[in-house]
């Protein structure tokens, strides 16, 4: 009993102990083809891509700037195991994700991801990885080259007929005509997180379509907008300025 005790703690120091674990060391080419991407897209297109990746991905964001296109999303791991057997001084873990939006052309913006491990960078390569996925579902992203072949192979867009052909473009164009645009006062749009479950920040409250805010229903939650139903009137509303 007492060697089975012996190796559950040896165990559980190795997981809970940061030299078990290696992280990767990458050439600074490497460190841009994970971490940096350009997306076809405009700064508040690609902000809004990036907060709903980070939201699908399951982080609680902890900071949004959207004017200096910063976004910081947390993510955390508990250490109870190991404080229970080990000592009750460890930590949980707190895992962070730091995104940069920069507008390089008129519809052009590039994206740049740092990730970092109880407040010291680390390389979460596939946490990065997760957040492109997402990313891609929203804005049109183009791939980092090889290293070998950065110099010999021209990056090719996606065209706009293959873009108008797409099932998502075909809804969005058949869909039907949008609510006259009011202002209500007392509703504060400060973010919209879009994403397959779209959601908006009113206030210091998350509400999804379907929810209700301040006595108005929310009928669709769009890219720049949300519309809103209340006492038989429907009206649709943009981010606050």
């Amino acid at each position: 009993m007492r060697v089975l005790s012996y190796v559950c703690l040896v165990g559980l120091l190795c997981l809970s102990a940061t030299g078990c674990s290696t992280t990767p060391r990458y050439s600074q080419a490497q460190l841009n083809a994970i971490e940096t991407r350009e997306v076809e897209a405009n700064l508040n297109e690609t902000f809004n891509a990036a907060s709903g990746a980070l939201f699908d991905a399951g982080y609680t964001i902890s900071m949004s700037d959207r004017e200096a296109g910063l976004l910081t999303g947390t993510q955390g791991e508990s250490k109870s195991a190991e404080r229970f057997w080990i000592s009750p001084y460890i930590q949980d873990t707190q895992f962070a994700v730091s995104i940069q939006v920069r507008e390089i052309a008129e519809k052009r913006s590039s994206v740049r991801i740092k990730t970092s491990k109880n407040g010291e960078p680390r390389v979460n390569k596939k946490a990065i990885d997760a957040i492109w996925i997402l990313m891609q579902r929203q804005v049109l992203m183009k791939e980092p080259m090889k290293e070998a072949v950065v110099r010999s192979r021209p990056y090719t867009p996606v065209s706009t007929e293959q873009v108008a052909n797409t099932p998502k473009t075909q809804e969005i164009f058949s869909a039907g005509p949008k609510a006259p645009i009011r202002q209500d006062r007392s509703i504060v749009i400060k973010g919209i997180v879009w994403g397959e479950r779209p959601a908006a920040l009113i206030g210091g409250q998350i509400v999804r379509e379907g929810g209700s805010v301040l006595g108005a229903r929310v009928v669709k939650i769009n890219k720049d907008s949300v519309e809103f139903e209340k006492d038989g009137k429907t009206w649709r509303q943009g981010v606050s300025g």
